[in-house]
């Protein structure tokens, strides 16, 4: 099977306006950073007061300037500082995910976008069961991986110690059968490696199952049957 070439995929790097309106979309959380002793704390507040104006808020949203200006600081500073509560939330919820808990089922969701390669983790507390090919919105992971949009690839349970731990695996996008049956049939015709899977971005992957699969490079040759008794004789 000849070597396919991988290209480097383009990290993605948000802007500081991507950071605001990823936090604001889960507000609630940076209650958790209060109190801390964090050079952030005054900023805390004015961000959760962004967040609660809701979608339905017709007045103009805040501009990092305008930040800036309310809390006596440079915009760089504000930059800063939004990156950090940013970060520190993906942290606290490895370190200390029972801080998020709500009602409903422990989920250990595990997102990649496809474009980028890039993965990242979160533990959520679910009150819906999710299922295999439904959408997940999520503007919070926007800032970490450049997209909202994904679509629930698979689901795993793991019972251990008395206790059932569900991982959901989510891939930006949306559900397409007719390429997941492409990419089974590369798979199972050793068109592709799984390495290959691993390292392509997803237009490139999209690519090789366009040219190499969907035409059917590979055909199967029927073998001829052997004479063989059956059990009647």
């Amino acid at each position: 099977m000849p070597k396919i070439k991988h290209s480097d995929p383009e990290i993605h790097k948000p802007s500081t306006k991507d950071v605001l309106h990823s936090l604001e979309s889960e507000y609630q959380w940076l209650d958790h950073l209060k109190k801390k002793n964090k050079p952030y704390d005054l900023l805390i507040n004015v961000v959760q007061r962004e967040g609660k104006k809701g979608e339905d808020d017709d007045s103009p949203g805040f501009t990092i300037k305008m930040i800036a200006g309310e809390i006596n600081e440079t915009s760089a500073k504000i930059t800063k500082w939004l990156n950090q509560m940013y970060s520190d939330l993906w942290e606290l919820n490895d370190t200390n995910p029972k801080l998020f808990k709500t009602n409903g089922q422990r989920c250990h969701l595990h997102f990649q976008n496809t474009s980028t390669n890039q993965t990242a983790y979160f533990n959520l507390w679910l009150n819906k069961p999710l299922n295999c090919n439904e959408g997940f919105n999520w503007p919070f992971i926007y800032a970490l991986l450049g997209t909202y949009y994904f679509y629930i690839s698979e689901i795993t349970h793991e019972r251990a110690r008395g206790k059932l731990q569900t991982t959901v695996y989510l891939k930006s996008g949306f559900h397409n059968s007719y390429r997941d049956i492409l990419l089974d049939k590369a798979l199972f015709m050793r068109l592709l490696d799984l390495s290959d899977i691993f390292h392509l971005n997803n237009y490139e992957l999209d690519k090789v199952l366009r040219e190499k699969v969907e035409p059917g490079l590979v055909t199967y040759i029927e073998q001829p049957k052997k004479n063989r008794r059956s059990f009647n004789d």
